[in-house]
């Protein structure tokens, strides 16, 4: 029998519904745990990264893709944007 095996962090994180408690690392390998055991199914991935500057006014943004053409990054963008929107409030879901 093999046991979940999380962070303290991700279960807070889950708890408070408050990402900004995870490192980036954190979130990638909870994200690896959810497919490892099978919670989450998935056989195509998008990670989006993001690095502010030290003064907060420059960006480097980057990606990794697995089993993705460059027309389902962009849907899976808009369906998570409109996700995301409906959740601030800012739109209804349907």
């Amino acid at each position: 029998m093999s046991a979940e095996v999380r962070s303290i962090n991700a279960i807070r994180a889950d708890r408070e519904n408050d990402n900004t408690l995870l490192s980036s690392v954190e979130c990638l390998e909870d994200a690896a745990e959810d497919l490892r055991s099978g919670k989450t199914k998935c056989d195509k991935l998008l990670v989006l990264r993001l690095n502010t500057g030290d003064d907060g006014s420059s960006y480097d943004v980057g990606f990794n893709a697995s089993n993705l053409r460059s027309s389902e990054m962009l849907a899976l963008m808009e369906v998570a944007k409109a996700i995301l929107l409906a959740g601030m409030g800012v739109i209804q879901r349907s």
